[in-house]
């Protein structure tokens, strides 16, 4: 069976990134057939991946890399982070 028609039939069976860019183009297709080729639509297709990917930022791509900075280090330092505190030695450096 051709790949892509596996793909139409089980779309969480995609193996890369290529099956599943496929698998999202034939959900944005689908959504503009049933509701239309407009604007509003474009702009809900759009809006929706972004909050899709934003919400996978949050819950998924920030702990893992949170967790990855405790096992590896960070690459980087604490003085262009905002809201992380500086390491004593450049604290005091910085209060002079």
């Amino acid at each position: 069976m051709d790949r892509r028609l596996k793909l139409v039939a089980d779309p969480w069976d995609a193996r890369d990134v290529g099956e599943l860019t496929f698998v999202l183009t034939k959900i944005i297709v689908a959504y503009l057939v049933r509701h239309g080729l407009k604007f509003e639509n474009i702009a809900a297709i759009k809006g929706a991946f972004r909050s899709a990917l934003d919400d996978f930022d949050d819950r998924v791509v920030t702990p893992y890399e949170r967790m990855k900075c405790l096992v590896n280090s960070d690459v980087w330092p604490a003085s262009l982070i905002p809201g992380r505190p500086l390491p004593p030695m450049q604290e005091q450096e910085n209060q002079s």
